[in-house]
Formats: C-alpha cells, sequence, structure tokens
C-alpha cells in the first residue's frame, strides 16, 4: 500500500462519550478502504470537564472563583441532563458535531457568576438575569487556517456561540429561578420569544496560535426593545486580546425562526 497517498476520510463513528473511546474512521486510499482507528482523549461530563480545564494552572483560578458556577454549554450538553420543564434541546449541529472532535474543539466548558448570590441583588435587564458567561475553549491543530493559527471564520463563530450561550442559559436560568421562587412567576422571561443573530463587528487584533486554550467571554450591553447588544472578547491565559465583537440579536415571536 502506498502510505505516500493521503487517504480521503469517507466515515468516522459516533460522538464519543468520554475519554479513552475508539474512534474509527473508513478512508479511501487509492482503490483500497481503509480502517483508522485511535484512542481519544475526550471528555464528556461535567466532572470530567472540570478536571481537564481545571488542570491548566489559570484556568483553575477561574473555575474557583467567588460564586462560580460551571456548566456544560448547550452545544454539548450531555442528553441526560435535565432541563427545566420548557426548555428545549439544542439543535446545534456545528460545535455539537462538526467541531467535536481531537483536531478541532475536543472541550469546551462554561461557566458564570451566580446572580442570586451578588450583593448587589436586583436584575434591572429582566429577563435576563446573568449579565456575563465565559467559554473556556480547547483549540486544536484542525482550526488553523494559515501557518499554525485558528482560521478567523471559527474565530467569529466562537464568539457568536459565547453570545447565543448567554441568552439561552439565561432562558434556563430565568426558568429554574421561578421554579424555586427566587424570581416571582409575573418577572419578564423567554416564554414567548426566540433571539437570532441581526450582526456582528468583529475585530481581530492579533494571530491566534493553535493548539491552545482560549476565554471566550460574552457580556450583556444594553436592552433595548426586541434588540438585545453584547460584547465578546476572546482572550488568552495572561489576558491578551485576541478578538473583539459588538453583537446585536433581536427577539423574535416563537414560530417565526
Amino acid at each position: 500500500m502506498d502510505f505516500c497517498t493521503s487517504p480521503t476520510i469517507i466515515c468516522r463513528s459516533n460522538i464519543l462519550q468520554g475519554p479513552g473511546c475508539v474512534v474509527k474512521m473508513y478512508a479511501s486510499l487509492g482503490d483500497k478502504i481503509v480502517e483508522v482507528s485511535y484512542t481519544s482523549t475526550r471528555c464528556s461530563t461535567m466532572s470530567t470537564l472540570v478536571d481537564y480545564f481545571s488542570s491548566t494552572p489559570w484556568c483553575a483560578r477561574l473555575l474557583q472563583g467567588p460564586a462560580i458556577v460551571p456548566f456544560l454549554p448547550v452545544s454539548r450538553e450531555d442528553p441526560s441532563q435535565e432541563l427545566p420543564e420548557g426548555c428545549p434541546r439544542s439543535q446545534d449541529q456545528f460545535f455539537k458535531r462538526v467541531l467535536y472532535n481531537d483536531e478541532a474543539v475536543p472541550h469546551i466548558l462554561g461557566f458564570y457568576q451566580d446572580p442570586f448570590l451578588d450583593p448587589a441583588g436586583g436584575h434591572p435587564d429582566l429577563p435576563f438575569v446573568i449579565r456575563s458567561i465565559s467559554l473556556l475553549c480547547d483549540l486544536r491543530p484542525g482550526l488553523s487556517g494559515f501557518n499554525g493559527t485558528v482560521h478567523g471564520g471559527f474565530i467569529g463563530a466562537a464568539m457568536d456561540q459565547a453570545m447565543g450561550t448567554l441568552i439561552y442559559h439565561n432562558y434556563v436560568v430565568n426558568k429554574d429561578a421561578k421554579i424555586k421562587g427566587l424570581l416571582p412567576s409575573s418577572a419578564a422571561d423567554f416564554t414567548r420569544v426566540v433571539h437570532a443573530t441581526a450582526s456582528m463587528d468583529v475585530r481581530y487584533r492579533r494571530p491566534l496560535p493553535s493548539p491552545q486554550i482560549v476565554i471566550v467571554t460574552a457580556t450583556l450591553d444594553r436592552v433595548e426593545g426586541r434588540k438585545t447588544h453584547l460584547r465578546v472578547f476572546v482572550r488568552g491565559k495572561e489576558g491578551e486580546e485576541y478578538a473583539s465583537c459588538h453583537g446585536t440579536w433581536v427577539a423574535l415571536s416563537r414560530g417565526k425562526l
């Protein structure tokens, strides 16, 4: 068999459930079909993801901050994870399937500061109860676009993902807070609307080398009628800024999307 010829991947096994699982791929090599397998190092549960990122000191410091709540992002949620009644499951396929492999983004973990432990109290931007959410993203060389740096298109997608995660998780936390009596039942919520990206003004600050772990933070800027304005930053372990974005999302009546 001529191994100087690059194989073309034609099939990959299903999404893995955790580290140590064997991935099987089938590739065409000339006129032959060959099976290629390797052992994955991916983590897929909350505890294994927290342990994975906590093994990196700067990530551990973030996760050990006051009132920090880690969570599985909607794009990587565990199917067995319980959600408040009425909260929809993610239909995301890009981060959940296409990028969920050892060469792209095998690990993502979200976290935020519990808004109900905030001494200031109050939620002036209801239905939003969480003002900011961060995603720790483990970026691998398969994301490279040029000379070992992450493709700019992915960076934009990651910032859009962070904004969507902030909005979706506010839906979950708002609904859960009502169930627990932390918010009055009459408080504004997301029951009758869905949100969609209307615009993104992206600024690339410097090349983003891979592999490395970065933090993508989306923060609520202001709400103006149906429009929600957000700020997003992609930063490295020293706080160096790789990209930023001002995003606008618009609320639509359910059924219009």
